[in-house]
């Protein structure tokens, strides 16, 4: 629940913080420093709020929404938006101390949220557990099924979606284009702990994991801890830049090339 932007719906972020004493943005300052190295920028907003007492309410919804307007409108052009699939569970909400559950496929209004970045932002892609742009594969272990079709069934996959494993292969018959998007870690966990400077991915796992997500016919999205300065540790940087090069070298010929393909009836 914790807003990284200083946010007007809620004392419980970044503003109330030290840093740049009260002054800063990092969501701003990720945005503009995309922006100078040619990166395409996009923002995460989980809908699960474990800080705010009104967490399960109708009132809940109208602030989620204000904060992600804030995050549509003040910076910038999005590439992705994305939408995890928490429903609830053990959270502080105001005081309460409390394990809270909610419908979880009627709850947040998708389709309302859904229209609101569709106004603001509509070129972004929208990714959760059943898109509609792009959707979770399933698993945080970075990688699709052998089989993995971008169609699935439209109107049935939600966020928090219980059959879940079935979205590592997709549907064949699915009428609706919702790729599948592979997340996962270079280190054991989303968040940087030193005593797993050791455990980092090396090269090797990284290109298993391309090879298992991209070759798989999905899209591979690598997370990145920030340490305590605030910066990829040299560890991460070093194995992702040596597993880019490892990859261009790998597939720097064109197997296809001069091939003419023909089709026929066999299966």
């Amino acid at each position: 629940g914790f807003c990284l932007w200083p946010t007007r719906t809620t004392d419980y972020c970044i503003r109330n913080t030290p840093y740049k004493n009260g002054e800063g943005d990092v969501v701003g300052e990720l945005s503009q420093a995309c922006k100078k190295y040619g990166l395409k920028f996009g923002v995460y907003l989980s809908p699960w709020d474990r800080h705010q007492a009104s967490y399960g309410s109708h009132y809940y919804l109208k602030l989620y929404q204000r904060q992600l307007k804030e995050l549509l409108s003040n910076y910038g052009e999005l590439f992705e938006v994305w939408f995890d699939g928490a429903n609830g569970g053990d959270g502080w909400y105001g005081g309460a101390e409390e394990s809270r559950t909610i419908d979880r496929r009627n709850y947040y209004n998708f389709p309302r949220i859904f229209e609101i970045v569709d106004s603001l932002q509509p070129n972004a892609t929208l990714f959760g557990d059943g898109g509609p742009g792009c959707r979770w594969v399933g698993n945080e272990n970075g990688f699709a099924g052998e089989t993995c079709w971008s169609t699935i069934p439209s109107n049935t996959v939600y966020p928090g979606f219980k059959d879940y494993k079935q979205l590592q292969f997709g549907w064949e018959d699915g009428d609706q284009w919702t790729p599948a998007e592979c997340d996962v870690s270079i280190r054991p966990g989303w968040f940087y702990h030193e005593k797993e400077d050791s455990k980092v991915k090396t090269v090797e796992d990284l290109c298993n994991l391309y090879y298992k997500s991209v070759g798989h016919n999905a899209t591979m999205l690598l997370n990145f801890p920030v340490d305590k300065d605030g910066l990829i540790h040299p560890i991460d940087s070093a194995n992702a830049v040596n597993f880019h090069r490892k990859i261009r070298q790998e597939l720097s010929v064109n197997l296809l090339k001069g091939i003419t393909p023909k089709v026929d009836s066999q299966q």
